[in-house]
């Protein structure tokens, strides 16, 4: 009977643990409210039982079998939680063999992958780009040691100074960015650009194309914008 237990804990613990390690942590937990931690504990609690019971053999004071059960039980309850880690992350890269680059670079950053090829796509190589300023919620977009890389061999700048102090006729483009991390929506550019185009990213359908009109924050708060400012150049100069 003891076996019989420990085979159906060993065959549940298996299953949860590579379920967990092919999806997410705490994936089961927050479908049914079951970690897989539990049902490892019971079967770490079952190889005790059965080693205690063949114990016969071995010849342990009371303080030493006490030791040496805690040992099995440390050992054997982790064990479905490795057996299942091979398993499941086997399992998700089998899966995973005929992924596109574009959909191994989703599973890192998600959709917004889209928009940062959108921009590798509309910026020349020669050109410079502002960025929002390198802080909270500009997490990525206003990072030059992420976007950097990512757009090379662009040249881009986060605003570091207010913007009535910066030179527009220094970069050719200004990234738009509602990225939202860690604070309230804050559209960005936040003041206004004069502009030669305005390209307006879709997020799965067609991006929108604004010419002859200058960028004014206040008109685009509410649509969270994330796109392009081809920044209007002063050919008098």
């Amino acid at each position: 009977m003891a076996y019989f237990i420990l085979g159906l804990f060993s065959l549940l613990a298996f299953i949860a643990n590579s379920i967990e390690y092919f999806h997410y942590p705490n994936f089961l937990y927050s479908h049914i409210r079951f970690s897989p931690l539990q049902i490892n504990a019971l079967f770490g609690i079952c190889v005790s039982v059965i080693v205690l019971i063949h114990r016969r053999s071995v010849r342990l004071s009371p303080s030493g079998l006490v030791i040496a059960l805690l040992v099995v039980y440390q050992i054997s309850s982790r064990v479905p939680d490795a057996i299942g880690m091979i398993i499941g992350k086997s399992a998700r890269v089998a899966t995973r063999l005929q992924y596109s680059e574009l959909d191994k670079m989703k599973l890192v950053w998600g959709e917004s992958v889209g928009f940062f090829n959108f921009l590798t796509r509309e910026i020349p190589e020669a050109s410079s780009v502002l960025l929002p300023p390198e802080t909270l919620p500009w997490r990525y977009t206003g990072s030059t040691q992420f976007l950097g890389p990512w757009l090379y061999p662009r040249k881009v700048r986060t605003a570091l100074e207010p913007y009535y102090r910066l030179r527009f006729d220094e970069f050719d483009f200004i990234v738009i960015s509602s990225e939202e991390d860690g604070a309230n929506v804050s559209v960005w550019p936040d003041f206004p650009v004069e502009a030669e185009q305005i390209k307006v990213y879709g997020w799965g359908v067609t991006n929108q194309t604004i010419t002859g009109k200058d960028w004014n924050p206040d008109q685009w708060r509410d649509k969270k914008p994330w796109g392009l400012i081809t920044v209007k150049k002063n050919h008098d100069e």
